[in-house]
């Protein structure tokens, strides 16, 4: 069977589109992970190392060094592809805003599956976190689970940068209905004016919708919904083909097929970087 692919130029116009799209937008949680880019292997460790202290020093001694634990986190690569058929039909008739929308649909899908491979990441952590909090009264998100997260964090020795709060939106905005968190008199900016807020106590807000038909934040019958406050060295993102698309001609669909390709992986490094908060969306 052959395959023809359609015009280089063609196919190239496409391409950058896809990937002018997904840069633009991005993933929304990649920023929350320790990357690393592993092109040519298949798997990655992330070394996960004891805290260590230094020592008092004589002069003309010598130094003492220490050999603090290191535990390998290994990380590996998964395959996936988002696809859409073209049919040739319209071979001829696609305007330039049909190849933008088709290539934001590609990018769309791609972008979505990264952010649940992260979120699948936390929600696979077999053993108990460390630190959780639950929003009190079967309420919705507050300010203060912000800030028992934070302290959270800080009595676990957590940094106070690359703090990230990966949130539902109907908790984002339950937090948002809060003086404390809207009002001039506490915080800056116009966030009750664009609906938007970057950061609150620390955290980097990461706004979740429900990812499309992917689970996205973790919900039980109950509709208690688990969202994750994290630091960004306590999870682990690797990939080795960043997105790509391809154009190719499918003789026995009489379509084309456009296709976003690429190969990730995440995996939890150190679990008391992260603050489970658990809030009711009843």
């Amino acid at each position: 069977m052959t395959i023809a692919a359609l015009g280089t130029d063609e196919s190239k116009l496409f391409g950058a589109e896809v990937h002018r799209i997904f840069t633009k937008e991005d993933s929304i949680l990649k920023k929350v992970c320790r990357f690393r880019n592993i092109t040519g292997a298949k798997s990655y460790q992330f070394p996960k190392i004891a805290a260590f202290e230094a020592q008092q020093r004589t002069l003309g001694t010598n130094i003492a060094t220490n050999n603090p634990a290191s535990t390998p986190v290994t990380v590996t690569l998964q395959e996936y592809s988002a696809g859409v058929y073209v049919d040739k039909l319209l071979d001829g008739q696609v305007s330039w805003h049909m190849r933008e929308e088709m290539a934001g649909l590609v990018a769309g899908a791609m972008k979505r599956k990264l952010d649940q491979i992260i979120i699948d990441a936390y929600v696979a952590y077999t053993g108990s976190y460390t630190n959780s909090y639950t929003v009190p009264s079967s309420g919705d998100l507050t300010f203060l689970a912000f800030q028992e997260a934070a302290k959270a964090l800080d009595t676990t020795g957590v940094p106070d940068n690359d703090r990230f709060s990966i949130i539902h939106a109907k908790g984002f905005h339950s937090v948002m209905g809060e003086t404390r968190a809207s009002s001039s008199d506490f915080v800056s900016g116009k966030s009750t004016e664009t609906g938007k807020k970057p950061n609150l106590y620390g955290f980097d807000i990461c706004k979740m919708g429900n990812n499309g038909s992917l689970s996205g934040l973790p919900i039980n019958g109950s509709d208690v919904r688990t969202n994750y406050f994290v630091h960004k060295m306590a999870m682990g993102l690797i990939m080795g083909s960043d997105f790509s698309v391809e154009v190719n001609y499918i003789p026995e669909k009489a379509s084309y097929l456009v296709a976003g390709l690429f190969t990730a992986g995440a995996g939890l490094v150190d679990e008391t970087g992260v603050v489970e908060v658990f809030s009711d969306e009843t």
